[in-house]
């Protein structure tokens, strides 16, 4: 908070080479959150695809794409996509901010809902200092207990926050249907089922309710 300074990774959605950019920024209280971040890409002249860096920036919750030459006449409305993480509505990727949501809380939602494969949503809130997640896990199987204890945690990777959550059946092995614990685990939006006995092979992709 001390010099404002934003530094992540920025996941490309547009074809580029190089899915992952180094993102550095910046960020000033004024009418509003002014919000600038650079993303520079690690091939640099050599992705055929896309630019070597580019620039969006603007007013929280609106921004504009910029480039070397100027403006790219790309607006926009940001939109977030769960943890210190945030969407650029469709534009162009994902943009990963570490370590500044408990500084710009805007860049953090208090709370987030994923749906997995089978339908069950997973309702959680989300501790930025900790980085845990707690809520609950509303089954749409054949279990007897409808709603589960649900508790996990994050980190941010290379690759992309690595989300982990945990559910707890709450009527442990009284439930005929059935176990009494689960995880799902793995780097957003993917995530995979385990189980006390292992990988339970059972891969996905989250999906935002």
């Amino acid at each position: 908070m001390d010099h404002n300074y934003i530094y992540g990774l920025f996941y490309s959605n547009q074809g580029c080479d190089a899915p992952i950019w180094p993102l550095t920024g910046s960020f000033a209280r004024g009418e509003g959150w002014m919000i600038e971040l650079t993303g520079a890409n690690p091939l640099g002249d050599s992705d055929p695809s896309c630019v070597p860096v580019f620039k969006v920036k603007g007013i929280y919750p609106n921004a504009a794409w910029y480039y070397a030459d100027g403006y790219g006449g790309q607006e926009f409305t940001w939109t977030h996509c769960g943890a210190a993480i945030t969407e650029d509505a469709g534009q162009g990727g994902i943009f990963g901010v570490n370590d500044v949501a408990k500084d710009i809380k805007i860049a953090l939602p208090p709370s987030a809902c994923l749906q997995d494969q089978y339908g069950s949503l997973y309702e959680f809130n989300i501790d930025p200092e900790h980085r845990y997640l707690y809520g609950q896990y509303i089954c749409n199987q054949d279990c007897e207990a409808k709603i589960w204890y649900l508790l996990g945690s994050y980190v941010f990777t290379a690759k992309g926050p690595m989300i982990e959550l945990t559910a707890a059946n709450p009527l442990g092995e009284a439930d005929p249907f059935c176990v009494t614990t689960f995880k799902v685990k793995g780097i957003y939006p993917n995530a995979a089922w385990y189980y006390e006995w292992g990988y339970g092979a059972q891969e996905f992709t989250w999906i935002r309710c």
